[in-house]
């Protein structure tokens, strides 16, 4: 699932032949067109959820007609500091379950399908020392998640909102947040929906988007499962998740000074 019209382009220049009397390789077909293929238009999507079975899921009952109404969106929040988790992020207001966290958020996410994250990969091993790109490969791995689900693939992170100081929970009982695992469900509630204009209309939002799994109070901090974060069967992270619940400390070094100089002079972030 490329999300760049250039990459179409590209390949389809140096792969297919132009045949003769024609200025381009295909007629109807490009880059652009590819991208419009890869998402269902609005009409289509309604007559999905006036139809069996689209009518019936979800995706269509609840996660359209919540995410469209302004009163299911919640962004107030608090970042505080922690001499051992860093940073973490707590409710300002109550949110009741079912309502999202953050939304936002799905707006302002930095993303690489695999197409770029394998390149960027790829030219790190060719160049080692070029150290920007290191650093921005190691800011998705520190913050940010893998995107594999129906319309996304490769990495997404957020750039500049609060959900990015969201911790781990290590129990069931701490996990107030989870992804919007509902719209993916079949009629039967079994297995994953196989294709829904719902999803391929709007991958960026469902796949960042967070919601309350529970009442939160104001003050409480939110918390989510991180095991979600990246494929099955990656143990090194599994490993990973562990410590964080054994000693609380996760990829980004603490400063205790700054949260010191911070606490001294009451400033909130």
């Amino acid at each position: 699932m490329r999300k760049t019209p250039a990459a179409i382009d590209i390949d389809i220049v140096a792969k297919i032949i132009t045949t003769k009397g024609h200025d381009t390789p295909t007629m109807v077909y490009d880059g652009p067109a590819h991208m419009r293929y890869n998402t269902p238009s609005k009409n289509w999507e309604h007559w999905y959820c006036h139809t069996a079975p689209g009518k019936d899921l979800d995706s269509c009952k609840l996660f359209l007609p919540n995410w469209m109404n302004f009163t299911y969106h919640h962004s107030n929040t608090e970042v505080r500091r922690d001499h051992v988790k860093g940073r973490g992020l707590f409710a300002v207001e109550n949110i009741p379950a079912g309502h999202f966290v953050l939304p936002e958020d799905a707006a302002f996410a930095l993303r690489m399908d695999t197409y770029q994250w394998e390149a960027l990969n790829k030219f790190l091993k060719t160049f080692p020392d070029a150290t920007m790109y290191k650093q921005l490969q190691d800011f998705f791995y520190a913050y940010g998640f893998e995107s594999e689900s129906i319309g996304s693939t490769g990495w997404a992170v957020s750039s500049s909102c609060n959900n990015t100081f969201t911790n781990h929970c290590c129990t069931k009982e701490e996990q107030n947040l989870s992804p919007v695992n509902y719209v993916f469900d079949d009629e039967d509630k079994t297995d994953d929906v196989a294709f829904s204009p719902v999803l391929f209309r709007r991958p960026e939002v469902i796949n960042l988007l967070t919601m309350a799994r529970v009442d939160i109070s104001a003050g409480d901090e939110l918390m989510i499962d991180y095991s979600t974060f990246r494929s099955e069967g990656n143990t090194e992270f599994t490993s990973f998740l562990s410590s964080i619940c054994e000693s609380g400390e996760g990829l980004v070094p603490i400063e205790d000074e700054d949260i010191d100089d911070e606490e001294e002079s009451g400033d909130e972030l």
